[in-house]
């Protein structure tokens, strides 16, 4: 199945790399609304390819790259998932610094391959969600990520590291899915509430997070904690 990155390069005719940027920059603005478009349209990602139970293959969401990018720059402290922060690649202020790949790269290091959620679909969904007259902007978001899979193209084409999307409408249905657990949980007879369920996991989750997030999490908790009383 064909994947965004390759919609794009098959579209404008370049191959990956700085004659590919320079094609997004310079397309007329209604061909690349029209490319967006194409792209949002592919299907969503149904599965990826089975790997031996040997090998290692961290999955990497944007949500959760998003989450860390509010605590820090410092990768080594642990402020991205495996070292990769994905709101990097549609960054078009880190556009071609290898902020992006170089977190891809010392990921591998200690892992067979990554599956990471695809930049250039979040960066197609954020133009498309825009008004026509500020477009012009976020053409810079898939300039941006269009580089950034660039520097990474030889990996992806080889299929050591695989892209996935995940559709809004199923972020929904896990919405739905808690709904539905949280009522279970409160009909059901089994001596736990949501507060006991809550508690277990909280303790469990801050116990293997960093310092600095445990911090963070503490001064949340304290934070809010007159609002939930209330």
């Amino acid at each position: 199945m064909l994947s965004a990155f390759d919609v794009l390069r098959e579209n404008l005719g370049q191959g990956a790399g700085p004659e590919l940027i320079l094609a997004i920059d310079s397309a007329p603005q209604r061909q690349l609304d029209e490319l967006a478009e194409e792209i949002a349209a592919l299907k969503p990602t149904e599965s990826l390819p089975k790997r031996p139970v040997t090998e290692v293959w961290p999955l990497i969401p944007m949500r959760a790259s998003l989450f860390f990018d509010r605590l820090g720059d410092d990768v080594a402290a642990g402020f991205a998932p495996s070292g990769i922060r994905l709101s990097s690649a549609t960054d078009p202020r880190l556009a071609g610094t290898g902020a992006f790949s170089g977190g891809v790269l010392r990921a591998l290091l200690y892992s067979h391959g990554l599956a990471i959620e695809d930049p250039l679909r979040h960066a197609a969904g954020m133009h498309l969600s825009q008004p026509a007259e500020l477009r012009p902007i976020t053409r810079r978001g898939l300039s941006a990520a269009a580089s950034s899979l660039s520097e990474i193209a030889d990996l992806l084409d080889a299929d050591v590291v695989n892209l996935f999307y995940t559709e809004a409408s199923e972020i929904e249905s896990a919405a739905v899915t808690a709904a539905t657990m949280t009522d279970a949980i409160e009909t059901d007879a089994h001596g736990f509430s949501p507060v006991d369920l809550w508690n277990s996991f909280e303790s469990e989750f801050i116990s293997g997070l960093s310092s600095p997030l445990q911090d963070a999490w503490r001064h949340c908790e304290k934070e809010t904690a007159p609002l939930i009383s209330n």
